[in-house]
């Protein structure tokens, strides 16, 4: 996902909002300094492209956020 279209996605909210939110960026998979390889943005750009469409990527943590949901759910 392009960064423009998740600062899009947030915009609709207040900052002030409380949301549940995982990311990953290339320079947390760029193993450059330790490694005689390198992540190019290209390549990059293939992973991203991949976890988009993947049909079930986040199928478990939105069934845990359901049932932490659930936990705390309280009578009207």
């Amino acid at each position: 996902m392009k960064i423009k279209l998740a600062i899009e996605m947030l915009s609709r909210y207040s900052p002030d909002d409380e949301i549940c939110l995982l990311y990953w960026d290339k320079e947390q998979y760029d193993y450059a300094e330790e490694e005689d390889f390198s992540l190019t943005a290209e390549n990059w750009a293939k992973v991203c492209d991949e976890f988009d469409n993947w049909d079930n990527a986040g199928e478990s943590v939105t069934r845990w956020i359901s049932e932490a949901v659930h936990d705390h759910l309280e009578p009207r």
